[in-house]
């Protein structure tokens, strides 16, 4: 598997290769204000709430891995409705701090990788989740990483579940169906929610897919 598949990406999004930031630009740009920890726990519009019935409904409980956690307000959703084998991966270090101090109960038996998403997947053992989630974070992720959707695939035994904006193309934004994203990758989407309360806040207040994408055969 090429560690970088960008030059063969289909996902360019119109843009032109030195438009695109670099990765390290990328990393910087998501550790400084853009994930101030403060601004996710003020968010209270039933996100982790979905969160939480989206697992329900996939009848998860095993192990849950959380791509872009921040300040863990929705592992910590996951932890009051009992669920446990609770991970996250953030790359901004003032959430992770912030998680342990916000929600002490679930940092305390649950694993954080202050890691970008790059760096921690490969190091994860295939198969060693039963479910990996994001939400609002992988439409973030740059042509020049979509390798990493390989390892996504890869450490999830049985369902990935995506809760992203697939239509907006911006500044750091990059549109994808995740549904097809994944289907070579061996997972069927099994269920799929448009999500009226969130929005990207552009004129035409596009809303966010839900997916709940499981493991073929």
């Amino acid at each position: 598997m090429a560690k970088n598949a960008y030059p063969n990406d289909p996902f360019l999004h119109g843009k032109r290769p030195k438009d695109l930031p670099s990765v390290a630009d990328t990393h910087a740009f998501w550790r400084g204000d853009p994930g101030k920890p403060a601004d996710y726990l003020a968010v209270n519009d039933g996100r982790s709430a979905k969160v939480v019935e989206l697992m329900k409904r996939c009848e998860i409980n095993g192990p849950i891995l959380e791509l872009g956690c921040n300040c863990g307000r929705n592992l910590d959703a996951l932890w009051q409705a009992g669920f446990r084998e609770l991970s996250g991966i953030e790359i901004n270090e003032d959430a992770v701090l912030s998680i342990s101090e916000a929600y002490p109960e679930m940092a305390t038996d649950s694993k954080i990788y202050n890691l970008p998403m790059e760096d921690a997947l490969p190091a994860l053992p295939t198969g060693s989740l039963e479910a990996v989630f994001s939400l609002a974070v992988l439409m973030h992720l740059s042509p020049r990483s979509e390798w990493v959707f390989d390892h996504i695939a890869r450490v999830s035994s049985k369902f990935i579940i995506t809760l992203e904006h697939e239509h907006y193309d911006g500044s750091y934004f990059f549109a994808r169906n995740y549904a097809e994203v994944f289907k070579p990758r061996g997972f069927e989407c099994v269920y799929e929610e448009q999500l009226l309360n969130m929005c990207v806040q552009t004129e035409t207040m596009m809303p966010y897919t839900a997916r709940c994408l499981r493991r073929c055969g």
